[in-house]
């Protein structure tokens, strides 16, 4: 089972405004063709297919990211639904 979560913090004047958005519901999928290319020492690019065998879609997906202060963050995601074929 997983659990997602989406929490968005806003300020609107002098109000801070929260809204949080959560749903449970379980997801079979499966990660293959993970590269990474490190392109400087403190930034790498993901790539990889992902299956999500309960919606019977197959996206490929990149991610750059960006280590700051130590930690890595995510700069950037895409992900492109394809026809399985790739």
């Amino acid at each position: 089972m997983i659990t997602w979560s989406l929490a968005v913090r806003a300020r609107y004047g002098n109000e801070k405004i929260t809204i949080t958005i959560m749903y449970s519901r379980q997801i079979v999928f499966e990660i293959s063709h993970f590269h990474i290319d490190v392109l400087s020492p403190d930034c790498v690019l993901t790539t990889y297919h992902l299956m999500n065998h309960t919606a019977e879609k197959k996206t490929l997906r990149s991610s750059i990211w960006r280590k700051r202060e130590e930690k890595w963050r995510l700069f950037f995601h895409q992900g492109t639904v394809t026809n399985g074929d790739q």
